[in-house]
């Protein structure tokens, strides 16, 4: 064999054994019962019984970070939201919180934060970020919360103020409650917690076009197949 052939061989088994490794890599990554599709750079739950759905909003210092969290039980529907301020650590950062896990990750990297939290399998997730967020509150003419004390938020440009109770809130103001959010009581953010997770179910499963028309632009992050992702939908429209 010439020294040139032998190069070109070389050459050809370094490249098979990176493809090899790789693809045992992301098979690691993505657990039992994700498939990869590697030449999408994307992964499909086909069959999931519990997901995680996830908002980003700003916080208070303008950094985008997970401001709604909440597991969703398919089969009952059943919510069960997740204060974003608990305690986790996120691998190579001075970070501690499951919010912030957001902004090394997006979706996946808060459903990995979760699953470290409760010591439990990674779940598949939903995950939408500030502007979709924002721009999907206004398409459906703004959502229902129910604020557990009046709260007075200055996002920097605007004051905004909300009395206690039942409120329906437009994009801007809904990001105003998520950046005050952390700073009423524990008992007030479980309150809060939970009536914004009832919110932004109600707000996917009413989603303006449909979530595969989202799913399909980019709007939505998602590892879940297709058909999985519209038996979730149908959880939320039934919620």
């Amino acid at each position: 064999m010439g020294r040139s052939t032998y190069a070109r061989s070389l050459r050809v088994g370094v490249a098979i054994g990176l493809v090899l490794a790789l693809v045992a890599a992301a098979a690691l990554v993505l657990g039992r019962d994700k498939i990869a599709e590697l030449a999408g750079g994307t992964a499909a739950v086909r069959n999931a019984s519990q997901v995680l759905i996830v908002a980003a909003s700003p916080d208070d210092a303008g950094a985008v970070v997970a401001q709604i969290i909440a597991r969703v039980d398919i089969p009952t529907g059943k919510l069960v939201a997740e204060e974003p301020s608990s305690a986790v650590t996120i691998s190579g950062t001075s970070y501690d919180t499951l919010k912030d896990a957001y902004a090394f990750g997006g979706g996946q990297g808060v459903a990995s934060a979760y699953a470290q939290l409760h010591d439990a399998d990674v779940l598949p997730y939903v995950a939408i970020g500030p502007q979709v967020l924002t721009a999907a509150v206004d398409a459906q003419g703004g959502v229902q919360l129910t604020l557990p004390v009046p709260m007075t938020v200055f996002d920097g440009e605007q004051l905004f103020s909300f009395a206690q109770g039942p409120v329906t809130l437009s994009g801007a103001q809904l990001a105003a409650v998520l950046k005050g959010a952390p700073y009423l009581t524990p008992a007030q953010r479980t309150v809060l917690n939970a009536s914004l997770a009832e919110m932004y179910a109600d707000l996917l499963g009413n989603w303006k076009n449909g979530l595969a028309s989202a799913r399909d632009d980019n709007k939505i992050s998602t590892d879940l197949a297709p058909a999985m992702f519209d038996s979730l939908q149908d959880c939320f429209v039934k919620h």
